[in-house]
């Protein structure tokens, strides 16, 4: 197969890729440059669908970045949403280390901070913040060295 045309969406981040004449597939515009793809470059079927495992894997890495930049969240909390939007359970497991790597997820620094802020904003007693901490996803372990 081979790229025939390479178009930029309206949204400057993606672009479209057209093999043979017809199109093919979006991808952004980071992974097009990752891997140098140019217009009459012949590619592979195994060589594109790495590429589409790049980009679903991209797309959970920036959902779970978006997700977190409102507030701290807890690993079942991140995963539940992932699953909500459809990724599969690899690409999820991948993305929370990717998050854990850079230390963006914690569950242990999550507890510490949920309890600090129910304590002193909520009023809230040992047992309830463990109720909480607990639907949240977070061991038992954790619990109850926190």
């Amino acid at each position: 197969m081979i790229i025939t045309k390479i178009e930029t969406q309206k949204n400057k981040e993606r672009v479209n890729i057209y093999l043979d004449g017809k199109f093919a597939f979006s991808i952004s515009t980071e992974i097009k440059y990752k891997y140098n793809l140019k217009e009459n470059m012949e590619i592979q079927e195994d060589f594109i669908n790495k590429i589409l495992m790049e980009e679903e894997q991209l797309r959970a890495n920036n959902y779970a970045l978006s997700y977190l930049s409102y507030r701290s969240r807890s690993k079942k909390e991140i995963v539940d949403k992932l699953k909500e939007k459809g990724f599969e359970d690899w690409i999820i497991q991948n993305c929370l280390d990717y998050l854990e790597g850079y230390g963006y997820v914690n569950d242990r620094e999550f507890a510490k901070a949920f309890m600090r802020d129910k304590i002193n904003m909520n009023k809230y007693g040992p047992q309830r913040i463990r109720y909480e901490l607990y639907k949240k996803g977070i061991s038992k372990e954790i619990i109850d060295k926190v």
